[in-house]
């Protein structure tokens, strides 16, 4: 059987959803009708008819309805431009969107809409992310008639069964699609078939052998910190808590003793970031600073459960303690090739009088090389790497994650300005000096760690896109070279220059 090549959404309770059902309410009232009358009018002509706008529709709807009221015209149109201004997305909505297209299934939409509410569709973004599109109000035919159906499959160029349809009517998302052979999966309620919200298709297998399977949900044992417990509360974050490629969930872990545990469950555009992030962790904790606890989970895809870091979410490196704790940070990414060192990965708590900065994100460490690999057999496998001279490798270098400009590049995005007041200068400098000389005394264990992660199963993959191989002997080499420069030096080349 093959596997899923394409998702059909409907739209509305299920990709968005309207705030404010003020037409259902008020309308029937306002036109001095019974409400049956206006809901035949819905699914009979309004559905399947194409109208210019707000007022045609406004109009369409008074004449049929109470031709005598044309009094109620403007109040109608009001209704109808507060409806529509409340319409929202539905959390996490678009970033399922975003994260299944990186993953090559064709997307479509069927929707049975009249044509002004269209309109937040097209506001809120969602038009650009569907490969083919069908309206009711545009074809003339509603769900659940097999012809709406089987004819966006032919236009997403997908046969059936090879088709995915997600939405939150029961007869129209669930039973006649699957009664044309394809899959289907209702959002709302409870069930084995039925998603809590759309979101949580983000967490489901498509892949052939395990299509539908939920790779993670509640009641799942996971484990968190070298306990075990089960989760609880799945829920999407929002897309504006999500990055830009993979998906985020917020839960809970219940431990058979103490206070549940609040982690973020991570699924990734490449599986197999979930290996390199946990490691990241691990690393940072062995040599004594500021981590997550964080682990994998098994089964057909890795995911990475990890602890909520403690504090909140750093709004700005105002204050000498905050410049003192980014300054280490800025060196602990240098060291271990962080290309994500941001403020939205910074978490602060104050413990004492010291804050504390943690960061998470950790899934693009430990490429400081992007190596052409092009020509090299097997270049997810570390030994392919290993077996090339050190010639050879330079030779392949296109270009190095680490220079002056990124490190300063990476503080700006932090204090807003290359050159920083006296105070936060000083206490940015002893920061970084503070932690890279910490690491440096501790270089035979991490570069230990290192060498024995990178020829263990599974490979740590770093990279993006061309770039993509394991992690390999050069790389734990260009750290030790890291770890073997003078880190005034360091300093001074990446951020000198500037006011003191």
């Amino acid at each position: 059987m093959a596997g899923i090549q394409a998702v059909i959404f409907d739209l509305y309770g299920t990709l968005i959803r309207i705030r404010r059902r003020l037409l259902h309410k008020v309308v029937p009232r306002l036109l001095g009708v019974e409400a049956s009358a206006w809901m035949a009018l819905i699914r009979d002509e309004l559905l399947t008819r194409r109208f210019e706008g707000g007022a045609d529709f406004v109009r369409f709807v008074r004449e049929r309805l109470a031709p005598e009221r044309t009094a109620v015209e403007a109040q109608l149109l009001a209704l109808v431009q507060e409806e529509l201004g409340s319409v929202e997305p539905c959390d996490g909505a678009l970033s399922l969107l975003h994260f299944l297209r990186r993953r090559g299934l064709a997307l479509g939409l069927l929707s049975n809409a009249s044509s002004i509410h269209k309109e937040p569709w097209q506001r809120l973004g969602f038009e650009p992310m569907f490969d083919a599109v069908s309206f009711s109000c545009d074809t003339g035919v509603c769900k659940p008639a097999p012809s709406s159906y089987l004819d966006l499959c032919d236009r997403l160029g997908v046969a059936p069964e090879a088709t995915l349809v997600v939405g939150d009517s029961l007869p129209n998302d669930v039973a006649a699609p699957r009664s044309l052979g394809m899959r289907a999966l209702r959002v709302g309620g409870a069930g084995d078939d039925v998603l809590k919200t759309t979101a949580l298709l983000g967490f489901v297998s498509w892949q052939p052998g395990s299509e539908l399977a939920r790779l993670l949900t509640d009641g799942d044992r996971v484990s968190i910190g070298g306990r075990s417990g089960i989760l609880g509360g799945l829920r999407m974050l929002p897309d504006s808590d999500q990055g830009r490629y993979n998906l985020v969930a917020f839960g809970s872990v219940a431990m058979a003793a103490g206070e549940p545990a609040a982690v973020f469950c991570k699924r990734y555009l490449f599986p197999d970031g979930a290996y390199v992030e946990e490691f990241a962790y691990a690393l940072l904790a062995a040599l004594g600073m500021p981590s997550c606890p964080a682990s994998v989970t098994s089964g057909p895809e890795p995911f990475l459960v990890v602890s909520k870091a403690p504090g909140t979410k750093l709004e700005g490196a105002t204050t000498p303690g905050l410049a003192r704790q980014v300054g280490r940070h800025a060196a602990l990414a240098y060291l271990f090739a962080n290309a994500d060192l941001r403020p939205r990965n910074a978490f602060v708590a104050h413990d004492g009088a010291e804050p504390i900065i943690t960061m998470t994100d950790l899934e693009h460490c430990f490429l400081n090389l992007a190596l052409d690999v092009s020509g090299i057999d097997e270049p997810l496998r570390p030994e392919a790497l290993d077996r090339l001279s050190n010639a050879e490798l330079e030779a392949r270098v296109a270009r190095r994650v680490l220079t002056p400009r990124t490190m300063k590049r990476a503080r700006r995005a932090f204090f807003g300005r290359d050159v920083l007041p006296n105070a936060l200068a000083s206490a940015f400098e002893e920061g970084w000096m503070e932690a890279y000389r910490e690491v440096q005394a501790q270089a035979e264990r991490a570069l230990g760690m290192l060498e024995e992660r990178v020829h263990r199963e599974p490979f740590l993959i770093v990279g993006t896109q061309a770039y993509r191989r394991a992690m390999a002997r050069v790389d734990v080499d260009d750290v030790h070279r890291r770890l073997d420069e003078d880190a005034e030096s360091v300093y001074r080349a990446s951020f000198g220059g500037e006011a003191k």
